[in-house]
């Protein structure tokens, strides 16, 4: 699991990387949202999402859940329901062909059976996330009371 060292040193990195455009959007330091989203991922995972930045040339800076999906090489939306219909064997897919029942498949147009996957896909894809990282921890009391106090 990742701790707030990780999320530092990732910091430094992306500031690097992205500049003001970085520090515009996410600050000098984490608020401690990213540790949120990312803690439950391997350092492994987090290199191979710094990796997977490389190839991306955006010369924008992901948020985190986009961060999170690139960490974990879960394809957006419409990638993901291309390669279903590409016959890939990557997690996102496999979910999103058990999604749909062969029945669906077979009798549906094909412009029915993409919005079934489309509605689908946010499900399959929080599955992914469930199956590649460690098991969430538990609030601290502290961190509970941050989430009631500062977003309600």
């Amino acid at each position: 699991m990742l701790t707030e060292a990780h999320i530092a040193k990732l910091w430094t990195y992306m500031g690097h990387v992205y500049g003001h455009r970085w520090l515009t959007n996410f600050g000098l330091t984490d608020s401690g949202v990213w540790l949120d989203w990312l803690r439950r991922l391997s350092p492994e995972q987090l290199a191979a999402g710094i990796a997977r930045l490389k190839v991306r040339l955006d010369p924008w800076p992901p948020s985190a859940p986009e961060f999170l999906q690139l960490c974990l090489d879960i394809p957006g939306r419409d990638e993901a329901i291309e390669s279903v219909f590409a016959g890939d064997d990557n997690p996102v897919a496999n979910y999103l062909r058990g999604s749909v029942t062969s029945w669906d498949r077979q009798h549906l147009s094909e412009r029915d059976v993409r919005a079934r996957y489309r509605a689908s896909y946010a499900a399959c894809a929080q599955q992914v996330i469930e199956d590649q990282t460690e098991p969430a921890p538990m609030l601290e009391h502290d961190d509970a009371r941050w989430l009631t106090d500062e977003m309600l």
